[in-house]
């Protein structure tokens, strides 16, 4: 059995979140990782068999900082087997949009960041969420909860989420690194009433979607032949985009190199023409801007793993599609084409 022990020191989370500096400066357009904010005391044995990996070890969890500008965002590991860089730049992207995620996980990750510590700042609160349903099922309430304890149990229940069947937790003998903390745990202690609480949890629906390129609701696209030569294209589509005071959002078209744009001030449906073009072309659609978050969010980097968290900041957006023709038609069609981003990690 490979076991990886680790043997340092956890840091001092400071009573207060606001206590905690910023270090480093938000990435142009999105956010800058400013590696680890917090280290649980505690280790838990887990393991993952799957993809062609295979261990278990002895682990720890901890939060993670991201600088979107707004202030730090405290951020949970999203991938067991990524890993974490510090500066590395992550953009946001709603639950829902994610690949790797159905929307009936993406819900219950946004149920358990909702219920957990640091987004319940008061750790007491917590075990009181915990307690009725805990009862309720025969299991003993929690009591005296210390916040490794409240962070380990959320970030193993994300883990499990994420990874499935895939992630278990194998031994449930807590240990402890740091004397002032408690020393041991049971399957019947804080963490894993904690952690059985979390996974108990219903889904919580989307609070405040960000623009992606999911927003683009039936897209429409239609040519038509001019008199002479030439031809007209249009595109139609309807944006369901929750736009805040503060928030600047711009929806723009191209097409045979002209471009149209239009400032979005609520959600609708808009459509746009061209003319005078010598053959049916693609029509890009694309929202850029600013927009406020309020929501439990993923964050994504193209060299570091994902992680999840709740965030209020103001950051760029970024979402297109494309309407097109269909080659084999010469009449009018609706078609459109989805595209998603790419992300590559470690």
């Amino acid at each position: 059995m490979k076991r990886a022990r680790f043997f340092a020191l956890a840091a001092v989370l400071f009573l207060a979140l606001g206590a905690m500096g910023l270090h480093g400066s938000a990435a142009e357009g999105g956010l800058l990782c400013n590696g680890e904010a917090y280290r649980s005391p505690f280790l838990m044995e887990h393991g993952y068999s799957g993809d062609e990996k295979s261990w278990d070890a002895f682990d720890t969890a901890g939060l993670f900082g991201l600088d979107g500008g707004d202030g730090e965002i405290f951020a949970y590991s999203g991938d067991v087997n990524g890993k974490v860089r510090k500066n590395a730049v992550y953009c946001r992207m709603n639950l829902e949009d994610f690949p790797s995620l159905d929307r009936e996980t993406a819900q219950r990750l946004r149920a358990v960041l909702l219920r957990c510590y640091p987004h319940v700042q008061d750790i007491s609160a917590v075990a009181a969420d915990a307690n009725p349903w805990l009862e309720r099922n025969g299991y003993p309430p929690i009591a005296d909860l210390q916040a490794g304890e409240a962070v380990l149990a959320a970030q193993q229940a994300v883990w499990r989420l994420v990874h499935g069947k895939r992630y278990t937790v194998i031994d449930p003998y807590i240990r402890c690194i740091e004397p002032t903390e408690r020393e041991t745990d049971s399957t019947d202690g804080n963490i894993f009433g904690l952690y059985r609480y979390f996974l108990s949890l219903e889904g919580a629906a989307p609070m405040a979607a960000v623009v992606s390129d999911r927003v683009f609701e039936n897209l429409t696209y239609q040519s038509e032949r001019e008199e002479g030569s030439g031809y007209t294209v249009t595109a139609q589509c309807a944006l369901d985009i929750p736009i805040s005071d503060g928030d600047g959002l711009t929806l723009s078209a191209r097409c045979g190199g002209q471009t149209q744009s239009v400032p979005l001030v609520c959600g609708g449906v808009y459509g746009f023409a061209f003319s005078g073009l010598s053959a049916p072309k693609e029509i890009r659609l694309e929202v850029s801007g600013y927009q406020t978050g309020n929501d439990v969010y993923l964050f994504s980097s193209k060299t570091a793993q994902i992680m999840l968290g709740f965030d209020r900041s103001r950051l760029a957006v970024h979402g297109e599609a494309a309407a097109y023709p269909r080659k084999n038609l010469n009449a009018s069609v609706e078609c459109a084409k989805d595209s998603f981003p790419v992300f590559d990690f470690d």
